[in-house]
């Protein structure tokens, strides 16, 4: 049953702490700043305070946890109960188990300003992106081991090139090879650089040039991985070209073996990359590059670099690979169109364009997302188009329109993907649930004005966050 509990702050927050006049130590002026979520409990920073405000959804129960210093937005630390935030003044990186309500600080020097974790939240990679002070190599990079406390070895630094140029991006791969290792990928104006994570500070560094001395420089956008226990493949898409870049890194008994690079032509300028299941039926381990500019999409074998070209009216430039009702499909779209394009793999080679269904909705998509075990895609639509969310039944392509004449605010999925919220405003502010396999709607009318909904994983709950309260929703 769908439940919200609310609560005000600062009243209530400042008497739950016995702090109820402008003249104590917090005062009525308590600023909050973007909440976040962590350890299935809402968090967010006090503006100019050195300290993080806590709220328990289930009970609403507020409580401050201290800090040495002003912290950024904070972040979840990825498969734990901790919270990761850097320094205002980019001195350190703070991590804030929400369980025993401790902190630890890894002085950086204010030589980083951006992480990018592994998946299972045990390393977060840092690098620069043109703050923190003082005359540093953009390239430097650093990996903090947030299993254990600071030292002089951790966080353990490199440089990745003396070319300099700032990281635009970090990939984590998954393990392959016969030892498991993983590969930082750091992704930077016509160069990659290749670090193993686990042996970061001393192990091999591969660095792939994209471009030859004098060419035109290659921004690589986008990576894709694929892992075995014989090697690595990397799909790398860039700002420019008509190809895809295919690295494959080799298993090795120590450190990372060169990479094999090949050129996989799309046939048009790449806007989008989708990796298929080696057991996709019909298609099986393919890479489909998405190409506007050549009016279609263009399925590619990376073993053989043989490829097949697929027209398509109102070419999309974005995608999902989905489990349709013949086995993988892609589902293809552009964002701010009313077009969307399925694919039945299993019988695309067989049946050509007449494997592809297209399908014309109400309104121009804004969002799609696959839900409910993979039972209905989600697509939210740009406002005063007359329809608000439409779900899609992948085994049958039935089109259930959502519309209210209220102004959607926000719409959320819950943790397990089979409930939608939406979040309006029109006579009241309402919390619309939806049973996304059923099709069934529950109403909650909502006091006060929330204008958006927070996720809080974990927990079955979601935040409702305003600029005079906050408020969760159990569904």
């Amino acid at each position: 049953m769908s439940r919200l509990r609310e609560w005000v702050w600062p009243a209530a927050v400042l008497a739950a702490l016995g702090c109820e006049t402008r003249s104590d130590s917090w005062g009525d002026a308590l600023d909050l700043q973007t909440a976040t979520a962590a350890g299935g409990e809402l968090v967010a920073q006090a503006k100019g305070r050195d300290a993080l405000l806590v709220v328990d959804p289930k009970t609403a129960a507020p409580r401050f946890i201290a800090l040495d210093k002003e912290v950024l937005t904070p972040e979840p630390r990825l498969e734990s109960k901790s919270l990761i935030a850097f320094a205002v003044d980019g001195s350190a990186l703070v991590q804030v188990d929400l369980e025993t309500d401790r902190s630890t600080r890894y002085p950086l020097g204010g030589r980083f300003d951006r992480d990018t974790q592994t998946p299972d939240g045990a390393f977060a990679i840092l690098t620069r992106g043109g703050g923190g002070a003082g005359l540093v190599n953009a390239s430097e990079v650093a990996l903090l081991d947030l299993r254990i406390g600071p030292s002089p070895t951790n966080p353990a630094r490199r440089a990745l090139s003396s070319k300099g140029g700032t990281i635009a991006g970090v990939d984590i791969s998954p393990a392959y090879g016969a030892a498991g290792r993983r590969l930082a990928l750091f992704r930077s104006l016509s160069y990659l650089a290749a670090v193993p994570v686990e042996e970061f500070a001393a192990g091999t560094l591969r660095t792939v040039p994209l471009a030859a001395d004098g060419d035109a420089s290659v921004n690589p956008l986008e990576t894709l991985f694929r892992a075995s226990a014989e090697h690595l493949d990397v799909f790398v898409r860039a700002d420019s070209g008509t190809d895809v870049i295919h690295l494959r890194f080799p298993d090795a008994d120590d450190g990372v073996a060169r990479p094999v690079l090949n050129q996989l032509t799309a046939g048009g300028s790449v806007s989008a990359i989708l990796l298929l299941s080696p057991e996709s039926s019909g298609a099986a381990g393919r890479i489909a590059a998405l190409s506007p500019s050549s009016g279609g999409f263009t399925l590619i074998d990376p073993e053989t670099a043989e490829s097949d070209f697929y027209a398509l009216p109102n070419a999309p430039s974005d995608g999902l690979v989905v489990d349709g009702p013949t086995g993988e499909e892609l589902l293809l779209f552009t964002i701010g169109r009313n077009v969307l394009h399925r694919v039945a793999l299993s019988e695309l080679a067989a049946k050509k364009t007449k494997a592809i269904t297209t399908l014309s909705l109400a309104a121009p998509v804004r969002t799609i997302t696959a839900a409910a075990g993979g039972a209905r895609l989600v697509v939210t639509h740009d406002a005063n188009w007359g329809t608000d969310v439409t779900l899609i039944n992948p085994a049958t392509s039935e089109l259930v329109p959502f519309t209210t004449a209220d102004n959607v605010l926000a719409t959320m999925l819950s943790d397990d993907a089979g409930s939608l919220v939406v979040l309006t405003s029109g006579s009241a502010t309402r919390l619309t649930a939806i049973d996304l396999a059923a099709g069934t709607t529950t109403e909650t009318e909502v006091a006060g004005y929330p204008s958006a909904l927070l996720p809080i994983p974990g927990s079955g709950y979601l935040a409702l966050l305003s600029a005079d309260g906050l408020g969760t929703f159990e569904f």
